[in-house]
């Protein structure tokens, strides 16, 4: 966190965003191939999936030098594809300034700033070209960002994604507020809750309550002061309470947040497809999909017509994400969806025997021939008893090697008499789904 916004502060130029990429904890070195059946295949996965996405952003770009961050050695075996004399290697914050001087920058001066004030700090150093110096013992900062147009709010969580919304604040010049943290393990389900009986009953309590939890983190700001805001949130729906006051925008703080928005950027200096994607299984006696369409046309778009039979869960995924298009209009039903409760039982490779439970979604996509594709999203809710992810649940520091033994068995079909599964009679929270023809997408 300190680390990041250090390195930040040396790059200050107006109306430029410095990106930064976060990488993913990993429990084992970069390999060409990775088996399903091996310890560590989820981190080998997730660290090669983030080493795809930062060599295409790379390889777009074109770059001279690629700072490495506060990287342990494991994480540092994916960055292969960087030339040795392109990586600048920064592993504490006291090598900030000796690792990045062959950069030449000058300073109009310092600030010093304690944890606390860390992000006003950074801002403020970019916005006065000074030197940012973290100093643990540091007084308040007595001067303040200079007046903007737009604003961001930020559920402060002190970590890089914080450094991140800093950064993005400062090149499209919008103020900064930090506010209290949304914990997504803890708090969203009661979010959620609280959304679905407020649609179920329309008792106004719960919407109340919900607000409640939005105007602790933002009651106090006036944005008839803003021209817009966008919210990094981790789940909390802060336009409910604006009464459309000002354009609102979200970025999702658990949805790889550095490269949306950095995709979000470069895609408004990129040529567009003039090509369109509209989807439709033609659920609704009335609906707009024709409407769409000719509008389209005539505007000149090339326009892909998913609709009817053609609206498949094949078709839908295949061309959300590979097909080249500006705009993506879907007509059906979605949000949560209903499925199983499930209990399952597996022995660990030391012989205890644990129990784990999940809710899971299926969906189903005939093949070409005679197969059908099954999609199955487990969305875990407690191992051996305790809250999954809870602080509990860590409290127990359960062996690495348990829940790779989970993985393993969950994934191998060997519980068979060990599971129980129950059909629930209401949606299943976190759960996602898009109505297709005669399935569900649940966006994986």
């Amino acid at each position: 966190y300190v680390l990041a916004a250090l390195i930040s502060a040396f790059f200050n130029k107006p109306q430029h965003y410095f990106i930064i990429f976060m990488f993913p904890e990993v429990k084992a070195a970069f390999s060409k191939e990775a088996h399903i059946g091996e310890d560590n295949f989820v981190s080998k996965i997730m660290g090669r999936e983030s080493k795809t996405l930062i060599n295409n952003v790379l390889a777009r770009l074109g770059f001279s030098y690629v700072v490495l961050a506060g990287l342990d050695d494991l994480q540092k075996t994916y960055f292969d594809f960087v030339p040795e004399p392109a990586k600048v290697i920064v592993d504490t914050i006291d090598e900030v300034d000796d690792k990045l001087s062959f950069f030449g920058r000058q300073f109009a001066g310092e600030i010093r700033c304690n944890r606390e004030d860390l992000l006003q700090g950074l801002l403020l150093a970019k916005h006065t070209e000074k030197k940012l110096i973290y100093d643990p013992e540091a007084a308040g900062l007595p001067e303040s960002q200079p007046e903007q147009n737009g604003l961001i709010v930020l559920e402060d969580n002190e970590d890089v994604t914080s450094v991140i919304a800093a950064n993005y604040a400062f090149a499209v010049c919008a103020n900064l507020v930090a506010v209290e943290k949304f914990d997504r393990h803890s708090d969203l389900k009661d979010v959620q809750k609280l959304i679905y009986e407020w649609r179920k009953t329309g008792d106004a309590i719960f919407f109340q309550q919900l607000a409640k939890k939005i105007n602790q983190r933002i009651g106090n700001i006036d944005f008839s002061r803003y021209q817009y805001v966008t919210f990094f949130t981790d789940g909390l729906p802060y336009s409910m309470v604006l009464d459309d006051k000002i354009p609102v925008s979200y970025v999702n703080l658990s949805l790889r947040r550095d490269f949306f928005i950095f995709n979000s950027i470069i895609s408004e200096y990129t040529p567009r497809f003039q090509g369109a994607v509209v989807f439709s299984p033609e659920e609704f006696d009335e609906e707009e999909t024709p409407n769409v369409i000719s509008s389209l046309k005539s505007e000149g778009f090339y326009v892909k017509e998913l609709t009817g039979k053609k609206a498949t869960v094949r078709n839908f995924g295949n061309h959300v994400e590979h097909y080249p298009y500006d705009i993506l209009h879907i007509c059906s039903h979605g949000g949560e969806t209903d499925g199983y409760y499930v209990v399952e039982k597996f022995v660990d490779r030391k012989g205890k025997e644990h129990e784990v439970t999940y809710e899971e979604v299926v969906g189903f996509s005939p093949l070409p021939g005679k197969m059908v594709e099954v999609h199955r999203k487990a969305i875990f809710r407690s191992f051996d008893g305790l809250g999954w992810m809870s602080p509990e649940l860590e409290a127990q520091k359960i062996p690495s090697y348990v829940f790779e033994d989970m993985r393993k068995a969950l994934f191998s079909g060997r519980l068979n008499g060990n599971t129980v599964r129950e059909k629930t009679d209401h949606p299943i929270l976190s759960s996602c789904h898009v109505k297709c023809y005669k399935s569900i997408h649940q966006g994986m």
